[in-house]
């Protein structure tokens, strides 16, 4: 099982029904969550098997963050897996949009923006982290 705690971030890795969750929490930016060492122990993801990265706890973003997950995008892409965005808050989709990045990587709707608090693909199913 992946899991990590650095200082302000945090990211936890669990999988359930065929999908793969990551849940991250803090700071998703340059020195905090985007250098965090466990996104390399992200390579054990593999297969086809999709995966969901929730955003609900992550307080800011940046252009690393970004790159981390354009990085992961990439990397899940050579294995045939896609990899959706799910709970992003308001800044996080801000950044998201102000760097175009919005239309590469899945942004599933949630209850903040209102739409479904799930992602369409995975409920009613949808794994949650604890």
């Amino acid at each position: 099982m992946l899991t990590g705690r650095t200082t302000g971030f945090a990211l936890e890795h669990s999988y359930a029904r065929g999908v793969h969750v990551l849940r991250a929490a803090g700071q998703l930016v340059v020195g905090a969550g985007a250098d965090h060492p466990a996104w390399g122990l992200t390579s054990e993801i593999h297969g086809a098997a999709p995966v969901v990265i929730d955003l609900r706890d992550v307080t800011a973003l940046d252009a690393r963050g970004v790159g981390r997950l354009l990085g992961l995008r990439g990397a899940l892409a050579r294995h045939g897996a896609r990899l959706t965005l799910h709970a992003a808050g308001p800044r996080v989709r801000r950044v998201l949009r102000l760097t175009r990045v919005d239309a590469l990587l899945g942004i599933s709707p949630d209850s903040s923006s209102g739409g479904p608090s799930t992602p369409p693909a995975a409920a009613p199913d949808w794994p949650r982290c604890a």
